[in-house]
C-alpha cells in the first residue's frame, strides 16, 4: 500500500471521510522481492501519540506495529450511598413522639394495605433520623507516613531519569530504591499499624474482619444484567419451580409405557390431605413478634427501609401491638411492603 492502487485509494478515503490519520510509515511486510504495508494505525489526534512505529522481529515476515499514547487513567466517578443520620437521633425524644401520634398509630388497625400502615412510623422516624446521602470515601491507608512519601516520590523519579538515560546505574539506583518503599510498606503495614489495630479489637470478631478487609484488595462485581423485565423472570423461575415435579413424573409415566414397565405406585396419584396437615399461614402473636425481635442482634444491616433492628427496640413497647397487626396484615393481604 506504499504505492497506488486501488487499495491505498479506499483507506485514504475512508480515513479522510472519518477524520482519520495513518501513523504507521514504514513497511510491515518485507520479503526479499516486496515491500508492502499492510497494517495500518488510524488515529483522529495525532496530538495524543506520544511514539508510534514498526518493531523489528524474526518471528515472521508481517511485522508488528505499536502505538503509545498520551492518556490519563480515566478518574472513577464517586459513589454514594442513602443511609439514615443519627446525629440528630435521641431514643427517648424518638418513643415520645410516637407516644404522642398515638391516634395516627391506632389508624392502623383500620387500615389494611401494609405501606399505608408503615408510612406514620417511617414518616416519624424521618425527622428524628432523615435518610441522607453520603459520598463513600475510597479505602484509606493510614500507616503510610510522610517519610514513606517522600521515598516514593524518590523511587518515582529514578524511575522516570532510568526510562530517559537507559543507564545500568541508574537501573540499580531505582531497583534499590523500589525494594526500600516495598520493606517500608510492608514494615508499617505488620509492625505497627496492623498490629496495634489488632490489639485493640482482639476481642471483637466484627472489627477483626473490618481490618483484615481493609488488607485484602477488593474485587469489583459484576452486576448481573436481564434483558427481561424482572417481574416476568421471577415469574417464570416461579412457573418452573412449581411445575418441575409433575412434569418429571409425566416424562416418568411415558418412558414407563415405551418400555411396558407397570408403576406399583403411580406417579401421578393426586394426594389428598386432610386440612389440619395442610400448610397455612396463621397469625402472630405479639409474644413471638416480641421473642424474635428480642433475638435479632443490633449491628446487622438494615433493608430497604433504612431502618434497623437498634431502633425498633428503642420504641418497641410503643409499637409491639402495631407492629403485630402489620405483620398479620401481610400475612393475610399476601403483600409484602414495598420498602
Amino acid at each position: 500500500m506504499l504505492h497506488n492502487g486501488s487499495d491505498r485509494k479506499a483507506l485514504v478515503e475512508v480515513s479522510t471521510e472519518l477524520n482519520l490519520q495513518q501513523i504507521i510509515k514504514k513497511p510491515t511486510r518485507i520479503t526479499d522481492t516486496t515491500q508492502s504495508l499492510i497494517d495500518v494505525i488510524l488515529v483522529s489526534n495525532t496530538a495524543s501519540v506520544l511514539e508510534s512505529g514498526v518493531l523489528n522481529s524474526a518471528i515472521s515476515d508481517q511485522l508488528p506495529v505499536y502505538v503509545i499514547l498520551k492518556v490519563k487513567a480515566p478518574k472513577i466517578p464517586p459513589s454514594y450511598i442513602a443511609a439514615r443520620s443519627y446525629k440528630c437521633y435521641d431514643p427517648l425524644h424518638f418513643s415520645s413522639d410516637l407516644a404522642v401520634k398515638s391516634d395516627d398509630l391506632l389508624s392502623i388497625f383500620s387500615d389494611t394495605d401494609v405501606n399505608t400502615q408503615l408510612e406514620t412510623f417511617k414518616n416519624t422516624l424521618d425527622l428524628h433520623a432523615s435518610v441522607k446521602t453520603f459520598k463513600v470515601r475510597s479505602r484509606s491507608n493510614p500507616f503510610i507516613s510522610r517519610e514513606i512519601k517522600e521515598h516514593m516520590k524518590s523511587r518515582d523519579k529514578l524511575h522516570r531519569r532510568f526510562l530517559q538515560t537507559q543507564d545500568k546505574k541508574e537501573w540499580e539506583a531505582y531497583k534499590e530504591s523500589r525494594n526500600n518503599v516495598k520493606d517500608k510498606l510492608k514494615k508499617a503495614a505488620s509492625l505497627n499499624y496492623l498490629s496495634d489495630e489488632v490489639e485493640a479489637d482482639k476481642n471483637n470478631s466484627g472489627s477483626l474482619w473490618k481490618i483484615v478487609n481493609n488488607f485484602i484488595p477488593s474485587k469489583e462485581k459484576e452486576k448481573q444484567v436481564y434483558i427481561k423485565d424482572l417481574k416476568i423472570l421471577v415469574e417464570e423461575f416461579n412457573q418452573y419451580f412449581t411445575s418441575v415435579g409433575r412434569n418429571f413424573a409425566v416424562m416418568a409415566s411415558n418412558l414407563a409405557k415405551e418400555n411396558n414397565i407397570i408403576l406399583t405406585n403411580p406417579l401421578l396419584n393426586s394426594v389428598t390431605y386432610l386440612l389440619e396437615q395442610q400448610f397455612n399461614f396463621r397469625p402472630v402473636t405479639c409474644t413471638e413478634v416480641q421473642r424474635i425481635i428480642m433475638a435479632m442482634p443490633k449491628n446487622k444491616s438494615p433493608g430497604l427501609d433504612k431502618i434497623n433492628m437498634g431502633i425498633i427496640r428503642d420504641c418497641f413497647p410503643v409499637i409491639l401491638d402495631h407492629l403485630t397487626h402489620i405483620i398479620n396484615s401481610s400475612l393475610l393481604t399476601g403483600a409484602f411492603p414495598n420498602e
